[in-house]
């Protein structure tokens, strides 16, 4: 089988070119010249910049550039896309058939994304909705483990505007990746899965685990809710 995985240089892409060897490593600039003729699936792992902005525009983001691209060819995708689709779920076991209601822009528009999808590609869609994905980020990213080590390393805390209570379900990038990869060798017949570690983690449970492998730093809730 034919796999070429575009975004091949981000966060996800590295841990999933090492998991899927046999795929072509694509970057970001190559998708506008994609042939889907020339592949049997293709995996998008990157993100636009912009897509957790209010502003954020369909039209302009890349990977709906890959979708139309792949629009009249018989390649099917998987699309990795993510859990803020269904809203606050306090780490709440959810099925992939759970009502969406996204309460972020990052989620109503990843949501457009699945949508664009459908419309463009039908059957030939396949959507991974990721758990919180984390490992050893570089500076600059804002998921939610890349900020706490931003504040760990810059002000010597990690500041949740929640409580520490509150659960998420995250899942260590090099084992994300594998599943992926797996799902992309044998096919998926579900149109939406999830991929995750199933547990519901104390967000402060992660973050002591973050402060006790940073060597030094404090936990801040400023939020109890």
């Amino acid at each position: 089988m034919r796999i070429a995985i575009t975004g091949a240089g981000g966060f996800i892409g590295r841990h999933l070119a090492a998991a899927l060897p046999e795929a072509v490593p694509l970057s970001h600039r190559e998708i506008p010249t994609l042939d889907g003729h020339h592949f049997d699936l293709v995996i998008h792992a990157g993100r636009s910049p912009g897509i957790g902005q209010a502003d954020w525009l369909l039209a302009d983001d890349a990977e709906y550039l890959l979708l139309r691209r792949l629009a009249d060819s018989a390649c099917r995708y998987l699309m990795l896309s993510s859990r803020a689709v269904y809203g606050p779920a306090d780490g709440n076991a959810l099925a992939p058939n759970h009502p969406t209601a996204p309460a972020s822009a990052y989620g109503r528009n990843k949501l457009r994304l699945e949508q664009a999808g459908r419309d463009l590609l039908g059957e030939r869609l396949g959507i991974l909705r990721l758990s919180n994905v984390f490992g050893c980020e570089w500076p600059g990213r804002t998921t939610f483990f890349g900020t706490m080590l931003a504040g760990l390393a810059e002000r010597g805390a990690i500041r949740f505007d929640m409580a520490g209570s509150t659960r998420r379900d995250f899942v260590p990038v090099a084992a994300a990746a594998r599943t992926i990869a797996s799902l992309a060798r044998l096919g998926t017949r579900d149109p939406v899965l999830h991929v995750g570690s199933g547990i519901a983690l104390p967000c402060a449970a992660l973050a002591e685990a973050a402060i006790a492998g940073f060597g030094r730093g404090r936990l801040v809730a400023t939020g109890p809710e």
